[in-house]
C-alpha cells in the first residue's frame, strides 16, 4: 500500500520517505518517466488540479481512469463503490478518500453539500421551493416544502404542516380518504393494551361522529371490535340479546338505545363477569330493561367489570 506518511513508491519498491512529502513530489514518483509537469498535470491516467503553481501546491481535485495499483492502494479504488472517478475538496491527492465531493465508477456519489434548484432525483422532481414526484395537484405525488409535506393519491392523501382543510379550515395535519372505508388507523399494542392512541391534553373535538349500527330481535355475541359503538335496537317484533365481548378492551364502551317500549333488551356479560348497574349496590352477570331508554355501558380494566347507566325513560 502506497501511504505518502512513511513510505514512498521508487522503481516498483518502497522505500520510507519524510512525512513532509509534497503532492508534485508524489506524483513523479507515482509515473516517474516524466510524465508530470509541475504547472499543468496531464497524464494518461490521472488529471491533477492543484490550489498552486509551486511545487509544494497540493492537489485538491482531479479525475483518475484506474489501473495504477498505487494510487488504488492509497484510496483511489473503494472496496464497494470501485475507481474513484473523480474528486474534489480534497487536501492532498494522499487524502483522496475522504475528499469532500466524490463520484465512484458505479455512480455512487459523496458530498458535504448539494444545492440543487432543478432537476430530478430517482424520479422526484426538484422544483423552486420542493421536492416531489408531483405537484400538489397530481394523481400520485410526494411533495416535500418548507411549509408542507404531502403523500397519497388525488383522493388518498396525507397532508403535515400549514395547510388548509376545504379552503375553511386551517389545520397542522390533513388526511383525506374519498374511497376507502377508514380515514386513519392507530394501533397502540404495548401488552396490557392500556396506552391510549390518541392524547389531548387540550382541546376539544369537533365534528365528533361515532359510527352505528342498528339490530332487530335476536341474540348478538360483541366481539369488541367492532367499527360500530351505537346500537339502533328495534324490539316491536320481539326480545333482543347481547352478549358483552369476553376479552373487552379497556374502557370499550357502547351506547344501546331501544327504539320501542314493548319486549327487553338483555345484557349478558361472559364468563360471569359483573356489571354494575344504575339504581344497586351489587353487580350483576346480566341486566335488562323494557320501555324506550338508552344505555351507556363502558368497561373498567380497573374495576374488571362493566359499568352501565340509564337515560330518562320515554
Amino acid at each position: 500500500m502506497l501511504n505518502a506518511v512513511s513510505q514512498k513508491y521508487t522503481d516498483g519498491k518502497v522505500a520510507d520517505i519524510e512525512t513532509s512529502m509534497k503532492d508534485y513530489d508524489y506524483l513523479k514518483l507515482v509515473f516517474p518517466n516524466n510524465t508530470v509537469d509541475n504547472n499543468g498535470v496531464v497524464l494518461s491516467q490521472l488529471m491533477a488540479v492543484k490550489n498552486g503553481t509551486s511545487a509544494s501546491a497540493a492537489v485538491v481535485a482531479g479525475l483518475y481512469g484506474g489501473g495504477v495499483d498505487s494510487l488504488n492502494n492509497a484510496g483511489f479504488k473503494d472496496t464497494t463503490h470501485g475507481i474513484l472517478m473523480m474528486f474534489a475538496g480534497a487536501t492532498s491527492i494522499q487524502n483522496v478518500a475522504a475528499a469532500k465531493t466524490r463520484i465512484y465508477g458505479d455512480g455512487t456519489l459523496y458530498t458535504s453539500k448539494l444545492v440543487a434548484q432543478a432537476g430530478t432525483i430517482a424520479g422526484f422532481t426538484i422544483g423552486t421551493g420542493y421536492i416531489g414526484s408531483e405537484n400538489l395537484t397530481g394523481s400520485e405525488y410526494f411533495y416535500l416544502s418548507s411549509s408542507v409535506i404531502k403523500n397519497g393519491k388525488k383522493d388518498t392523501y396525507a397532508m403535515i404542516g400549514d395547510t388548509m382543510y376545504r379552503e375553511k379550515w386551517k389545520v397542522a395535519a390533513t388526511l383525506y380518504n374519498h374511497y376507502g372505508s377508514t380515514g386513519i388507523g392507530l394501533v397502540v399494542d404495548m401488552g396490557d393494551n392500556s396506552h391510549a392512541a390518541i392524547y389531548v391534553p387540550n382541546g376539544t373535538f369537533s365534528g365528533f361522529r361515532p359510527m352505528s349500527r342498528s339490530y332487530d330481535n335476536g341474540t348478538y355475541t360483541l366481539k369488541g371490535n367492532e367499527e360500530e359503538t351505537v346500537f339502533f335496537v328495534n324490539t316491536s317484533k320481539g326480545s333482543t340479546t347481547f352478549y358483552l365481548p369476553s376479552n373487552p378492551q379497556p374502557d370499550q364502551r357502547y351506547e344501546i338505545r331501544k327504539l320501542h317500549s314493548g319486549n327487553s333488551i338483555i345484557i349478558n356479560a361472559q364468563n360471569n363477569g359483573d356489571i354494575y348497574v344504575t339504581g344497586s349496590n351489587n353487580p350483576s352477570s346480566q341486566i335488562s330493561w323494557t320501555g324506550r331508554r338508552c344505555v351507556t355501558i363502558q368497561y373498567s380494566k380497573n374495576l374488571d367489570a362493566w359499568v352501565m347507566w340509564f337515560s330518562y325513560e320515554a
